[in-house]
């Protein structure tokens, strides 16, 4: 069976991979192996989550590029990304996708090898948690969930009812937001339930950017 290693960025994208996307993948064929980002290595201990640089990602990817993979590839937020992933000709003044597409261009230019496919998730994560504003709500607990769901269709309409344009600021990302509706959020857990109950298809339908990555995988594999 083909087997990709997925670079992912901490616990709630390890959860998502395992539960949700590695289903969808099997029924291709397909095996994925989720492995979280090291950050920072002592003698002592190895972290992994938080802050991410080039230089820990590129060293990450290119340990992973081995006869093990058929493919290694990232599951990495746009938000809170450091700047050295940024290339010279970035600017903030550019579309959502463009400035995506420029970022993965330049990691792939850097990793310099066939066998890796960059995926930069537009914002984060909790894009995904705006899908669907009656499935979010309907998998959140002790929530008013008329008046929350109210909410996320106005942010939704706000941004042209496309989750993946949920902005990109320490107060307005995804997850602020989320956690400004709904201060009980958990991470890891909620978010897994809700695209488990969202399924991979109607993701792909909402989030361009996440739907392109997966069918280039998928075509990659194949082949």
């Amino acid at each position: 069976m083909n087997c990709v290693a997925m670079l992912v960025e901490g616990p709630t994208e390890e959860q998502f991979v395992k539960k949700v996307l590695s289903s969808y993948l099997l029924k291709k064929e397909i095996f994925v192996e989720p492995i979280i980002v090291k950050t920072k290595i002592t003698v002592q201990q190895t972290f992994k989550g938080g802050t991410i640089k080039l230089e820990k990602i590129l060293n990450d990817i290119r340990r992973l590029i081995t006869p093990k993979y058929s493919l290694v590839t990232t599951f990495l937020d746009f938000y809170g990304l450091d700047k050295s992933f940024l290339p010279e000709n970035y600017s903030e003044d550019l579309d959502p996708y463009e400035k995506i597409k420029l970022v993965e261009e330049n990691l792939y230019k850097q990793v310099n090898n066939e066998k890796f496919l960059p995926y930069i998730q537009l914002h984060e994560f909790e894009t995904f948690l705006f899908v669907d504003s009656e499935v979010t709500v309907n998998n959140l607990l002790n929530c008013r969930k008329s008046q929350l769901k109210s909410k996320i269709d106005d942010i939704l309409a706000e941004f042209k009812n496309n989750p993946e344009l949920v902005n990109n600021s320490p107060q307005t990302a995804p997850s602020k937001r989320i956690v400004k509706m709904y201060p009980g959020y958990q991470k890891p857990l909620v978010g897994t339930f809700v695209c488990q109950a969202l399924g991979i298809d109607e993701i792909k339908n909402k989030c361009r950017h996440f739907s392109e990555w997966l069918e280039k995988l998928e075509k990659i594999m194949s082949s």
